[in-house]
């Protein structure tokens, strides 16, 4: 602040203090290296572990159509090896696309106009196994409801509600 001022107008003598941000800016510069790096390797996990998942529920995928020699009880667990590997591979999906919006990539919505309940069926066949395992029976109303959306997108978000919901439901 400006203590005495010259008759011109001009500050002549002024009072203040000063702060060295210098280890701030370095703070400032190291936290973002490291979040790029965190992103990079959320990124390279994600691609890495995306191929495995294809194999797993191709491999699943296979059995499945080829089990007719297996007990009951065979294909109850076949059923849930695949609804689980496809749990996880949507779980790497949207691990890849988060990492893609950390970089600061955009998201391409493909937006389309339907009904909503194709959709609403296979996140529930998805996480059918879940809700057998905690003896709860997830429902799904017919809407027939013609809506604009991108499937990707509203399968994640019904995806996440459900399974959050199943996880802290009790049976």
């Amino acid at each position: 602040r400006v203590i005495e001022w010259s008759e011109d107008g001009l500050p002549l003598l002024m009072a203040g203090t000063h702060i060295d941000i210098t280890e701030f800016k370095n703070l400032q510069q190291k936290l973002d290296d490291e979040i790029k790096l965190k992103d990079k390797f959320f990124s390279i996990l994600a691609h890495d572990l995306k191929n495995p998942f294809n194999y797993i529920l191709g491999m699943s995928e296979l059995m499945k159509a080829e089990q007719g020699n297996l007990d009951e009880k065979s294909r109850e667990h076949l059923e849930d090896l695949n609804h689980a590997a496809t749990q996880a591979y949507h779980l790497v999906t949207d691990l890849l696309q988060w990492a893609k919006i950390q970089k600061g990539s955009s998201v391409r919505l493909e937006l389309s106009a339907g009904d909503i309940a194709p959709e609403i069926e296979k996140v529930q066949t998805a996480v059918q196994s879940l809700a057998k395992h905690k003896q709860i029976t997830i429902h799904a109303e017919k809407t027939n409801q013609i809506c604009v959306f991108d499937k990707s997108a509203l399968q994640t978000i019904l995806r996440n509600l459900i399974t959050n919901s199943l996880k802290f439901l009790e049976a």
